[in-house]
């Protein structure tokens, strides 16, 4: 019976957050109001009709099942096989739980993958998610799991524990049929506030994949142009003032480790006296520029092919039978030399993601490890140099930090050690750069308690890194024939991350990221975009620059400095993992949240916090088609990627 009452207390824990009684209250045309007053817009025996899926399987259909399952092994095994299902299903709620709370969504099982992966790499990490208390908790209902089986073998207890055990079962069979019962009295107009907690979590364990529906017939053509007419995507220019104004040039690629535009000013480190004042005389900064996912493996699948992420794990499959899909293979075509670098030592745990950055493009990978002694001892060098610069309180440095910072300049060194040889021998080249210092829970370089200016702190350090290496470019007169791409994943996902991160959306703090382009002479000092690129921009805009033809069969970006671009829709997607998809569209941000079928809008902005206002019926169904026609349209995308 625990896990059922587990159960019932997640449910409660959904209805509380504002995708819960709030987003219902507003929907059917109540007060709306937040906190703890949400709950007071409905009666009790409305409260308890959106319980009642709950009580009845978590409490009637589950135990009832369970003791069936449990009757066909032997007497001398029930007790045990007993506590160990219970066991398991207090697990699996209690990770539902904590994923709730910290991103508004549940785990899939790729996800859960990675985030074992992550873990076991990174154990420091584990206290920010998982706290003792509630681990203390999760133990406790285990042991009275096992506790419960132990009693039952106990020759002295069995018969009390027996009775009490078989009362305890009836009462909860009586008691769930009743409060099932009274909940069947009354029914709101809002289907989806019904589903029970247990439905949701195991929906999101068996994903049920996307098909490409009305899209399944479609050739490469059609569904490009199906694509622009919906996203409002201006189609390829046939002629461009700046198409191949930077033919020729070398590309160092950034992506940062988790950094959102709210609190960051990148045009003060273009600025005179700035980290990257060199590239003040021709560079393009956006801090209107969005992720395309708030998880680090698709976002740069969105980077590094100009697609939506959906579908990354079906064309990670394909692997070897996979058309180009690339922007980077598209370069190696092209003579160019390809390289990641990257910071050791667990970065390359996840094996999807070195099959993706294989299957992108990339030649050659670097992963900074102490191994490389040479370079390791200039990374220590460069880290003490570098913490001692930044990092305020120096007298009580936090090794995670110490460590992050030397792995990143480790792969860092590496990178500038490789970029200047290649310039020497005029081998044309890719270099991405993936730092880590910035995953966060941020890191408190500056010695403030305010989350935004930590993570602003941490993009300066890195702007520092990379200001060097531009300063070598320019001494050695290397710089102009450099073309410069500066970018972050994703921002701030949970609520460990940012405390004001609101749940069951999908806001700017998460998706809403910097960009940064400098190619000498294609822009006019410092140029400000002001309308909505994307991730799927960088591929194009790449291209444009260096004037080579895009080969590819599906892009769904554009050269990110068209002025039509204000009227595209540019989309973002975390059900997965924040439990809401969107996009901005005319001003406007867009976010649907799948739990309850609701979707928001609010003003386009970068800020930490936003008024959300609940979409009418028909607005609602309008952007929620919008999200699954793309969805199909990538499903079928990457249909045809695969020859």
């Amino acid at each position: 019976m625990i896990p059922g009452v587990f159960a019932v207390y997640l449910k409660s824990i959904i209805l509380a957050h504002s995708g819960g009684y709030l987003a219902i209250s507003r929907f059917l045309g109540r007060s709306g109001q937040g906190g703890d007053l949400a709950a007071a817009d409905f009666t009790i025996l409305e409260r308890l009709s959106l319980f009642r899926e709950d009580i009845f399987i978590s409490l009637v259909v589950i135990p009832v099942a369970g003791t069936i399952l449990v009757s066909l092994l032997g007497p001398r095994t029930r007790p045990w096989a007993a506590a160990a299902l219970s066991s398991v299903l207090t697990v699996l709620i209690f990770v539902s739980l904590l994923a709730f709370a910290n991103v508004g969504s549940f785990l899939s099982v790729a996800m859960a993958s990675d985030a074992i992966l992550w873990g076991i790499d990174h154990p420091e990490d584990f206290s920010s998610y998982a706290s003792g208390s509630s681990i203390t908790k999760l133990c406790l209902l285990i042991g009275a799991c096992l506790a419960g089986a132990w009693m039952l073998k106990s020759p002295r207890i069995q018969p009390l524990a027996g009775r009490l055990m078989a009362l305890g079962f009836t009462s909860a069979l009586l008691l769930g049929s009743g409060f099932a019962a009274a909940g069947m009295l009354v029914t709101l107009n809002v289907s989806s506030g019904y589903t029970s907690a247990t439905q949701r979590v195991l929906s999101a364990v068996v994903e049920v994949p996307a098909d490409a529906g009305e899209f399944k017939d479609h050739s490469a053509a059609e569904l490009s142009l199906a694509y622009r007419e919906l996203s409002r995507t201006p189609a390829p220019p046939t002629t461009d003032p700046l198409s191949g104004i930077a033919r020729g040039r070398d590309v160092i690629l950034v992506i940062l480790e988790t950094a959102t535009t709210a609190g960051l000013d990148l045009g003060a480190e273009v600025a005179a006296g700035g980290s990257l004042d060199a590239l003040r005389g021709s560079v393009l900064i956006s801090d209107m520029h969005f992720s395309t996912y708030p998880y680090t493996s698709d976002a740069h699948f969105s980077i590094l092919t100009s697609m939506y992420p959906l579908g990354r794990h079906q064309a990670l499959k394909a692997r070897d039978q996979l058309r180009t899909i690339g922007w980077p293979s598209v370069l190696k075509k092209n003579g160019y030399s390809t390289h990641l670098y990257s910071p050791g030592p667990s970065i390359d745990s996840f094996e999807s993601d070195v099959a993706m950055y294989r299957i992108v493009g990339f030649e050659h990978s670097y992963i900074g490890l102490e191994t490389d002694t040479e370079t390791w001892r200039a990374a220590l060098l460069r880290a003490d140099t570098t913490l001692g610069k930044f990092y305020d309180h120096a007298g009580n440095r936090d090794q995670g930090l110490v460590k992050r910072t030397q792995y990143d300049l480790a792969a860092f060194e590496r990178l500038t050690a490789d970029a200047l040889d290649m310039k020497a021998r005029n081998q044309r080249f890719l270099a991405t750069f993936r730092p880590q210092v910035g995953h966060a829970p941020w890191y408190d370089l500056v010695g403030t308690d305010s989350t935004l200016k930590r993570g602003a702190a941490l993009v300066k350090m890195q702007m520092a890194w990379l200001g060097d290496l531009v300063n070598e470019l320019e001494r050695r007169g290397q710089l102009e024939s450099t073309l410069i791409v500066v970018t972050a994943d994703h921002g701030l996902r949970t609520r460990t991350e940012f405390a004001n991160l609101a749940q069951g959306a999908i806001t700017g703090v998460s998706v809403n990221v910097p960009l940064l382009v400098y190619a000498s002479g294609a822009f006019a000092g410092v140029r400000q975009l002001t309308h909505p690129t994307s991730h799927v921009d960088i591929g194009p805009t790449v291209l444009a620059l260096l004037g080579i033809e895009d080969t590819r069969q599906t892009v769904h970006g554009h050269p990110v400095w068209a002025e039509d671009l204000s009227e595209r829709i540019a989309f973002f997607f975390g059900a997965g993992y924040l439990g809401a998809d969107g996009f901005v569209e005319a001003g406007t941000h867009v976010s649907c949240e799948t739990f309850n079928g609701t979707c928001s809008s609010w003003p386009v902005s970068h800020g930490a916090s936003q008024q959300m206002t609940l979409m009418s019926p028909g607005t609602r169904d309008r952007a929620a088609g919008l999200l699954r026609q793309l969805t199909a349209m990538q499903v079928r995308a990457i249909e045809l990627a695969i020859q």
